[in-house]
């Protein structure tokens, strides 16, 4: 749980979306003082339970999923009305589930 906790955290603080690289697992074991492989194991689970979007990761290597982006947008909705947010290449939600101050370059 606290690595789900912790990969939370990391996407929210970019936005609405972590691109992950190479090191991504080592970092991540030894931030949270967990085995690598154990922490590998976690974040498959993650995604076969679809708590991130799995062919994202395994294209792009990217963390997000659509109930983040729907917090994501929860968030931001009071700023975002004054200055609307735009999103753009990892933007899985459709048109019709993204809000009116979201701008999507691609859908």
């Amino acid at each position: 749980m606290i690595l789900y906790i912790y990969l939370l955290c990391g996407i929210y603080k970019e936005g609405y979306y972590m691109q992950v690289d190479d090191d991504f697992e080592y970092i991540l074991s030894d931030d949270l003082g967990m085995d690598q492989n154990k922490a590998k194991q976690v974040l498959n689970f993650l995604l076969s339970r679809s708590l991130f979007d799995n062919t994202l990761f395994q294209s792009d290597k990217v963390l997000t999923s659509a109930g983040i982006q729907r917090r994501f947008q929860l968030a931001i909705k009071e700023r975002a009305r004054k200055n609307p947010i735009t999103v753009g290449r990892y933007w899985i939600l459709s048109k019709e589930d993204t809000e009116p101050f979201i701008k999507c370059t691609l859908f």
